[in-house]
């Protein structure tokens, strides 16, 4: 008998339609008893969808990372976002722009002249770049050789409504931009610091080793906390 002419025996139970020759088969069959087909299930489906999804979102973060915009908080930032919230058209315009640099905060003081630092008035009073403690007998004082001591005197009114605290650490020397050591003469000023009340004022000086040799020197004055720091010229 020609096997070609047989026709399928309709399966007993609830049977399925193979997805490719269309016969009729179990409902629970794998592989159709007909063509042999592989018969893909719902979960088979899903699994494959979320796999395809997977790789797309996975291929559009990467693309898209490059793109993530870097927020510059500067001033140009500033004005688009004004900008925006007013319905300007000079929002994309402020955009390109391009922002400035910050003006440095740090100041020049010149012997006499003065600055405000925060609450504190500070006035320059006075500096000696050859400073020469007097009666040193036993060469307490006495600079290293090829060095010299400079003193710069200083006065410090609280403005403010609180103590402002204020020391000689507050200092830093550069001797032609080369850090140097600070000195402590008790014989000519004692103080180190002290809590300033609000409405006081103190005068002191302080003393650092320099090369003799040094061209420009200059102090640094920088209060606690803080990143500002305001120039002193020395010499």
């Amino acid at each position: 008998m020609d096997n070609m002419n047989m026709q399928p025996v309709r399966p007993q139970g609830p049977t399925k339609q193979c997805k490719y020759c269309m016969t009729a088969i179990p409902k629970k069959a794998s592989i159709c008893p007909q063509c042999g087909r592989k018969q893909r299930g719902l979960l088979s489906y899903i699994g494959i969808a979320c796999v395809v999804l997977i790789v797309i979102g996975g291929i559009a973060g990467v693309a898209g990372k490059d793109k993530t915009p870097k927020i510059d908080n500067s001033k140009s930032t500033s004005a688009v976002t004004e900008a925006a919230a007013s319905g300007s058209s000079k929002a994309e315009t402020a955009a390109e722009t391009p922002t400035e640099a910050p003006a440095p905060v740090d100041t020049v003081v010149k012997p006499g002249g003065s600055f405000d630092y925060k609450a504190l008035h500070v006035t320059y009073d006075s500096v000696n770049t050859d400073y020469v403690v007097e009666d040193d007998t036993y060469g307490l004082y006495t600079p290293k050789d090829g060095n010299k001591i400079i003193s710069a005197s200083f006065t410090f009114q609280n403005n403010g409504d609180k103590d402002e605290y204020v020391d000689i650490y507050s200092f830093d020397c550069y001797a032609d931009n080369k850090a140097c050591e600070q000195t402590y003469i008790t014989k000519a000023d004692d103080f180190i610091n002290t809590n300033l009340s609000s409405g006081r004022s103190i005068s002191f000086t302080v003393f650092f080793e320099v090369p003799k040799d040094a061209k420009s020197v200059e102090l640094e004055y920088s209060g606690m906390l803080s990143n500002e720091k305001v120039v002193i010229e020395v010499q």
